[in-house]
């Protein structure tokens, strides 16, 4: 009875175990600078309108901004490094 207890106790703090390998597998994180870019410029256009551009917040946005814009670059240059790499043929030596 105790060894019965025992692995049931086990079984139910260990969670859920499913062998379908679908499940364990995590999603790569998924980068939309796009919608960064408008929620920054937006927010900028907001401190504008407000007078706030000159402060703290406004300048960090504005680097925020540059900073998202640089990653949208950089993310199309791995793209394209990718799509011309996979279509490099390989020639093994003999």
């Amino acid at each position: 009875m105790n060894y019965f207890l025992a692995l049931v106790c086990v079984a139910f703090l260990s969670g859920c175990v499913c062998l379908n390998p679908e499940h364990k597998k995590l999603a790569p994180p998924i980068a939309n600078t796009n919608r960064v870019i408008d929620s920054l410029e937006q927010t900028k256009d907001e401190l504008t309108k407000a007078g706030d551009a000159n402060t703290i917040v406004g300048t960090k946005v504005e680097r925020a901004l540059t900073l998202a814009e640089r990653l949208e670059v950089l993310l199309k240059q791995i793209e394209e490094e990718k799509q011309t790499s996979e279509s490099k043929e390989v020639k093994k030596p003999n």
